[in-house]
């Protein structure tokens, strides 16, 4: 990651990002574990809540990597098909 990245992940975290997030513009999927330390669950919570065509898949076991070396089958079905909503419910 360069310095430049780094601080424009910093800067999303704390200005606003350029577009409206409850804007009603293309089905989103959201995918986010419990053991994620680079970006915590209750974000993936807060984005789902606030972005009207979210599906969240919630992973209570994976984290950042896991998710996706775990799950790889499912995120490819996904990437593969813009209409893809078989994602899970959001589990508290």
């Amino acid at each position: 990651m360069t310095n430049e990245s780094a601080r424009d992940d910093d800067r999303a975290m704390f200005e606003a990002w350029g577009f409206d997030l409850a804007a009603d513009v293309a089905p989103v999927a959201i995918w986010f574990g419990e053991h994620d330390l680079m970006v915590p669950s209750t974000h993936g919570r807060w984005l789902s809540s606030h972005v009207p065509m979210a599906t969240a898949s919630y992973f209570a076991n994976d984290g950042h990597v896991s998710l996706v070396s775990e799950h790889r089958g499912e995120l490819a079905v996904a990437l593969a098909d813009p209409t893809y909503a078989g994602a899970s419910p959001v589990n508290e």
